[in-house]
């Protein structure tokens, strides 16, 4: 949205810029008729007024300013009202809690169940510990009786 109003403020500058650029000189019957023909026997000012009358931009831009404000006016149309967005931001809010509460049980239960499994490692690493002492003293007395 913000795109599409940049880009028509865009449009806007653009079209007054090029109107600025290729406006010709107007002279105001309000001032002095004598003032205007000499001013016109100016050579600038005769070349600027012999030109081609420059490209019709007002057309390409009304074009375009045209159809940017119609999907801008496309784009707030499509905008969800107040209210059914209140309404539907606490459904939103409601389910993500659900789901947070949900969430947090199942994240117990794997906790338990993994303390579970981590004591029972612990159990058997403490019996292996315990098979390598009696096996290490049965060795000892072994050797010590063979060689002793």
């Amino acid at each position: 949205m913000q795109d599409i109003i940049n880009r028509q403020a865009q449009n806007l500058c653009d079209s007054v810029g090029v109107i600025q650029q290729y406006a010709q000189p107007s002279f105001f019957s309000e001032f002095d008729w004598k003032a205007r023909s000499t001013r016109t026997d100016n050579p600038i000012i005769q070349s600027v007024l012999k030109d081609p009358p420059p490209p019709d931009y007002s057309k390409h831009f009304s074009k375009v300013i045209r159809e940017t404000s119609s999907q801008i006016n496309y784009l707030i149309d499509g905008l969800p009202d107040e209210d059914l967005s209140l309404e539907i931001h606490n459904s939103a809010l409601s389910l993500l809690h659900n789901d947070y509460i949900e969430s947090g049980k199942e994240l117990l239960k794997t906790v338990d169940q993994l303390e579970k499994k981590l004591e029972f490692v612990r159990n058997k690493l403490v019996e292996i510990s315990e098979v390598q002492l009696t096996t290490e003293a049965l060795e000892a007395e072994i050797l010590k009786s063979y060689y002793g």
